[in-house]
């Protein structure tokens, strides 16, 4: 497993607070300020990912480790900062990136003959839910070090919380209801959730499946935004724990799967209706949420 090495200039402790109500001059907790900087990658690989879809509404640029992603005309700047062997034939990367609106995370699948065979995405607006995008393409990396500047612009990113979420509580995690959580890593983050996945029906038998918790983590000090998924497990036995996956950092300091001791509470969790069904096109398939993680699932096994 490779790992990125992400350094951010020219930002202060002050760079990841909630953004100001212009209106009430009161910060908005549910809310990230992102203020313009340069970020420097540096890598112990070098990647360039090329590929789009059918009808041109997902495209996928990175050469060098940095480029964008477009969805449906949203141009979203993205950087690469993690290389993963997956199986025999598959190489996965990921990027993380914002835009006006929302911060995206996605992995890119290529396999060993260098064609691009899948992007799943998702991004805070909650909006769609992990995508798998339907893309094309070819894919090139060398074990060549290379370091290489990202762009941050300015932006307030709005975190809509759901209506309903589990509660945590342990002593390096904590969420509780119309609040923002807190989790404990190699420092002090806030927990923003935007996004909740029932599924309990994932597992092997009809108990031990799991609650989802899709959050935005926010560093208190130094500077670092992630997204992450907290699993919350129907069979906790004596000593409950709650799971930590595909944490997905612009500063790559964090362990991306980790355990954290906590109790928890998903017996009144109420899966919300989806939403209206829209024709898919040939860009883009999404998959029930239930579904979706089934699949994604498998990936946590094998990879962490």
């Amino acid at each position: 497993m490779i790992f990125a090495v992400l350094i951010f200039l020219g930002l202060t402790a002050t760079s990841l607070q909630a953004c100001v109500n212009k209106t009430t001059d009161q910060q908005d907790p549910w809310s990230v300020q992102l203020l313009q900087s340069t970020l420097t990658v540096n890598n112990d690989f070098d990647a360039s990912i090329n590929g789009s879809s059918a009808d041109g509404q997902y495209v996928i640029e990175i050469v060098g480790n940095k480029g964008k992603v477009i969805q449906n005309s949203r141009n979203t700047q993205v950087v690469v900062n993690n290389q993963i062997p997956w199986g025999s034939n598959l190489t996965l990367y990921s990027i993380i990136g914002a835009d006006s609106t929302s911060i995206l995370m996605g992995w890119i699948y290529c396999s060993h003959d260098d064609l691009l065979t899948a992007l799943w995405l998702e991004d805070t607006s909650g909006l769609a839910g992990f995508t798998n995008s339907t893309v094309v393409g070819n894919c090139h990396a060398d074990s060549t070090a290379r370091n290489s500047s990202y762009a941050i612009r300015e932006e307030c990113i709005t975190v809509d919380p759901p209506s309903v979420y589990p509660s945590m509580q342990g002593l390096d995690v904590s969420l509780q209801p119309h609040n923002v959580g807190a989790v404990n890593l190699s420092q002090e983050y806030d927990l923003l959730p935007f996004e909740i996945v029932d599924c309990l029906d994932c597992g092997n038998t009809s108990t031990n499946g799991w609650v989802e918790i899709h959050s935005v983590l926010s560093s208190k000090s130094l500077s670092n935004i992630c997204i992450g998924i907290f699993c919350l497990y129907a069979e906790k036995g004596p000593d409950p724990m709650v799971l930590l996956s595909y944490l997905n950092c612009f500063q790559q300091q964090e362990k991306s799967t980790q355990w954290l001791p906590a109790t928890y509470d998903i017996s009144a969790y109420t899966s919300p209706p989806p939403p209206s069904a829209t024709p898919a096109s040939d860009a883009a398939t999404s998959f029930p949420q239930s579904t979706v993680m089934k699949i994604v699932s498998l990936m946590v096994a094998t990879i962490f």
